[in-house]
């Protein structure tokens, strides 16, 4: 992981607002007096045109004048893996259950905790929602649920391959 790198979910609202500022803001070197704080505004297609399958951390749409001129300790682009793993975990959190296989795996390493945890975590998520009512059972996502850890999906695929 990028260090100085911190990925914010906000809200449409919360993010029209971090816009405002960042347009009232946009002479000031400083986007927050005192602070080398650099902020950019990203938004996840599900896929872009030439995206990877497992995610690509999104189309930045305004960003602060630090971000804009790079941080000579930050790269302005996060790391394929970093970026992908970010994307796969807010899709999480947004309760969409259809993933790539690569992007499963990577939620899969990433999802601390044991698998009911997982599970009861993404119920009661749901649960709060006005959306259709999909069993997430029949979808890719089932395989976070019954998969216990990254080592074990890999073994189930070697196994699959061996068959084959």
């Amino acid at each position: 992981r990028t260090t100085g790198r911190y990925w914010v979910g906000v809200s449409l609202a919360e993010a029209e607002t971090i816009r405002r500022v960042l347009h009232v803001r946009k002479n000031d070197s400083a986007l927050i007096d005192g602070k080398n704080t650099a902020v950019a505004l990203r938004y996840s297609l599900l896929s872009g045109p030439g995206a990877s399958l497992s995610g690509d951390g999104g189309v930045v749409l305004d960003a602060s004048k630090l971000w804009a001129n790079r941080l000579p300790t930050i790269p302005m682009s996060a790391p394929k893996y970093e970026a992908a793993m970010v994307h796969s975990s807010f899709r999480f959190f947004d309760c969409d259950m259809h993933y790539s296989p690569a992007s499963l795996n990577i939620l899969i390493r990433e999802l601390l905790g044991s698998v009911r945890d997982k599970e009861v975590f993404f119920q009661s998520v749901i649960g709060s929602r006005r959306r259709m009512d999909i069993k997430w059972q029949e979808t890719p996502l089932a395989r976070l649920f019954f998969t216990v850890h990254e080592w074990m999906a890999l073994k189930q695929r070697a196994q699959a391959i061996f068959i084959r």
